[in-house]
């Protein structure tokens, strides 16, 4: 139902927050980067990466679920992959900031284990470069004060995903009933432009609900419906076709960026 990222400086109390939002739901699931181990000779940045791909592994197993991912995010774009993932899923997004002053984070930082600590210089440096959410919802936590308002938060944010999700559903079965063969072409006539519409949309939603980058077939049905609209012609394979392309070309363009 929805993607929360829990973020903030190193000792800020991120986890704290996270296992006192479980307490008061059950069903809300928590990944914390912490909990994947590094593997002898592994750098931070495949270590990271590991515990991206298990916490999105654990969103896609259970989508109608609330899911904090909790890690320290102090750029918006360590952030960004979770908001695109639920785009992509149809889920709700959010993010909770976890405030907190360097004099405090740094003596939770002592309190851990010796391997556990980050050090005063790293905390100072991180919060020196903390780049607040921009995109989606964002609460923020100061103290336990804060905790009803965020679960109150949280469960508007799980009505509006479990509308969305009904929504796709039946969406789903709309286009199930509207389904033609792919190997039939779209047949020539005065309901051309209607069939080829629909074709673009069911494509496009199969697509989206494969994980693929929705804020860019967005602008890709765009610009195939404005050739569509000029008068071009296309069965239901080459319309697929012609999206894959699309995808393809913007995202090697969105690389070279």
């Amino acid at each position: 139902m929805a993607i929360i990222v829990v973020y903030g400086i190193p000792g800020s109390g991120k986890t704290t927050v996270c296992e006192r939002l479980r307490l008061m739901d059950k069903s809300i699931y928590v990944s914390s980067f912490d909990e994947t181990a590094i593997v002898e000779g592994e750098c931070e940045k495949i270590r990271r990466k590991r515990a991206q791909d298990a916490s999105i592994a654990k969103i896609k197993d259970h989508m109608d679920s609330v899911h904090l991912v909790d890690d320290v995010f102090y750029m918006q774009s360590m952030r960004r992959p979770f908001e695109r993932l639920s785009r992509s899923l149809g889920l709700e997004y959010g993010a909770i900031f976890v405030e907190a002053s360097v004099e405090n984070a740094v003596e939770r930082d002592r309190q851990r284990s010796c391997d556990a600590r980050v050090g005063e210089e790293c905390i100072i440096r991180i919060e020196e470069r903390m780049e607040r959410s921009t995109v989606g919802e964002e609460m923020v936590y100061r103290s336990t004060d804060d905790l009803l308002r965020i679960k109150e938060w949280i469960d508007e944010l799980k009505r509006k995903g479990r509308q969305k999700r009904i929504k796709m559903g039946e969406e789903t079965e709309r286009e199930e009933r509207l389904r033609i063969s792919d190997c039939l072409p779209i047949q020539s006539s005065t309901s051309d432009y209607n069939e080829m519409d629909l074709a673009l949309r069911r494509i496009v939603s199969q697509m989206c609900r494969g994980g693929a980058d929705g804020r860019m077939l967005s602008k890709v049905k765009k610009k195939i419906m404005e050739e569509i609209r000029r008068g071009e012609k296309m069965n239901e394979n080459e319309i697929r076709r012609r999206i894959e392309y699309e995808m393809k070309r913007r995202k090697e363009n969105y690389d070279k960026e």
